[in-house]
């Protein structure tokens, strides 16, 4: 079974490998994953570095998952991206 990409290299619009496909249930999703290769746990910390600055959370079982700091006092709304802010 091939998996999806989850981060995808600006310079060429290709997905990269992550170790894990997304939405993938297996041991390779879990945030704190020892495996994969020096490069892909490099993408994965990069990632998490970023949005940990900008205080989102990563989810345990899976690190391209994550929450705001205060998600729970924001009502889930189904709007389209270009409605956002009218």
């Amino acid at each position: 079974m091939r998996r999806r990409p989850v981060l995808i290299r600006f310079e060429n619009g290709q997905g990269s490998d992550d170790a894990s496909g997304y939405d993938e249930m297996t041991d390779r999703a879990y945030a704190d994953y020892a495996g994969g290769t020096a490069d892909e746990r490099a993408r994965r910390a990069l990632l998490r570095q970023a949005m940990e600055k900008q205080d989102f959370k990563v989810i345990r079982e899976e690190w391209w998952h994550f929450d705001y700091k205060d998600w729970e006092q924001y009502p889930i709304l189904n709007v389209k991206f270009e409605d956002l802010g009218k």
